[in-house]
């Protein structure tokens, strides 16, 4: 298609309608953090405050919700701009999840929730690591090393001797 205007380069925007609003999308970000007794899922909501997000859990699902709307001017003032932005989170939940311990703090644009594990889902024990254990077990090493040469030369010798009884019996 040619235009025959001296603004042929500013064509691809002639399509673009001036009286639609402007959609913007909240970049909401997840991150899950798991230990060995609970799940912390930390939503980033960059702009929205405490009292635009709403929480709830239905069909297995943790459903976070969340719609700020801001205006700069007042209502029959010509130049208003109003900006608003909203979205809509699920995260799964699984049956090790104690969903009625759920606890949920919000604090500079991040909302964390923490779930903790069910107790018989908990399958945690710690070893411990020190030098002494270490020791033991070189020395351990060490004796079976000791073992193994004394029977090899154990079996050495009574190759030797059954030798010698082969060679004078023949």
């Amino acid at each position: 298609m040619i235009y025959n205007s001296p603004f042929n380069w500013f064509a691809p925007f002639n399509e673009l309608s001036w009286f639609e609003p402007a959609v913007y999308q909240s970049p909401v970000e997840e991150s899950v953090h798991t230990t060995p007794f609970e799940y912390k899922i930390d939503y980033s909501v960059p702009g929205m405050q405490k009292r635009d997000l709403k929480m709830k859990i239905d069909n297995g699902q943790l459903i976070l919700e969340g719609h700020h709307r801001e205006s700069n001017g007042k209502l029959f003032r010509k130049n208003r701009n109003i900006l608003e932005s909203s979205f809509y989170r699920a995260t799964a939940l699984t049956e090790d999840m104690d969903v009625d311990n759920l606890k949920a703090k919000f604090k500079d644009g991040v909302l964390s929730v923490t779930i903790p594990k069910k107790k018989e889902y908990i399958n945690y024990r710690e070893i411990p690591v020190n030098g002494e254990n270490v020791a033991v077990e070189s020395a351990k090493i060490e004796d079976a090393k000791v073992i193994g040469e004394k029977t090899h030369s154990i079996v050495k010798t009574a190759k030797e001797k059954l030798r010698s009884i082969f060679r004078k019996a023949a």
